[in-house]
C-alpha cells in the first residue's frame, strides 16, 4: 500500500528531488524552484510549499498560504495532500474542516485518512465520541493494511465494550499490529502510508 499515485503524476521528479534537497541548504531558492514546479502541476511541490509556509522555511510562517498550497494539491488529486490538509485543520482546531477533508479520503479508500477520521470519532475530537462509527472506520483502514488503525482497533476491541469475542480478537489484532509495525519498520520505509498517523 505504498503511496505512489502522486509521484507517478509528477512533471519532473529529478527537479522535484533537487528542489526538496535545497530546503536544507538554500530554502529561499528551493521555494522558488518548488513554485515553478507547482505551476507545472507538481502536487508534491505544492505539499512541500505548504510545509514551508507552515514552518517558515524559506518564507515567512503563513498558515493561510500553507492552507492554499495544501488545498491546491488536494484539488490536483493528491491523496497524500488530503492527509496533510486534514492534519493542518486539526492543528488549527478547525475540526469540521478536518472531518470534511478526511471524509474525502474515506471516499477514495485512502487508509491514512480513514484512520484519522476513525480516531476523531474514537477520541471525540471535534465530534461526539462514537465507538461504533470509530470501529467501522478503523476496520476499513485495517483491511487496507494500516498499522496504526489495526492497533487502535485492537485497543478498542480489548476495552470490552463489544463483548468477549471482541476482546479475544483485539488481542490477536494487537499482536498482528506489533508484527506489522516491525516488518514495515525493518524495511526502513517510514514514509509508508501504512504508518501515517
Amino acid at each position: 500500500m505504498e503511496h505512489t499515485q502522486d509521484r507517478e503524476n509528477e512533471p519532473d521528479v529529478t527537479l522535484l528531488n533537487e528542489a526538496y534537497a535545497l530546503l536544507e541548504t538554500d530554502p529561499a531558492r528551493a521555494v522558488k524552484e518548488l513554485q515553478s514546479l507547482a505551476e507545472r502541476g507538481s502536487s508534491y511541490s505544492m505539499l512541500y510549499l505548504g510545509w514551508a509556509s507552515q514552518k517558515g522555511t524559506g518564507v515567512a510562517v503563513d498558515a493561510k498560504q500553507a492552507e492554499v498550497w495544501f488545498r491546491r494539491a488536494v484539488e490536483k488529486g493528491s491523496e497524500l495532500a488530503i492527509y496533510y490538509l486534514g492534519h493542518f485543520y486539526l492543528q488549527q482546531q478547525e475540526y469540521s474542516k478536518a472531518h470534511e477533508v478526511f471524509a474525502m479520503g474515506v471516499s477514495k479508500r485512502y487508509a491514512p485518512a480513514i484512520y484519522c477520521l476513525g480516531q476523531m470519532y474514537l477520541d471525540g475530537t471535534g465530534v461526539s465520541k462514537q465507538p461504533d462509527k470509530a470501529r467501522a472506520l478503523l476496520e476499513q483502514a485495517t483491511a487496507l493494511g494500516h498499522v496504526f488503525a489495526k492497533r487502535s482497533l485492537a485497543k478498542l476491541l480489548m476495552s470490552g465494550q463489544f463483548g468477549l469475542y471482541s476482546i479475544l480478537r483485539g488481542c490477536s489484532l494487537f499482536l498482528g499490529a506489533l508484527k506489522d509495525g516491525l516488518v514495515v519498520g525493518m524495511k526502513a520505509d517510514t514514509s509508508s502510508d501504512r504508518l501515517r498517523a
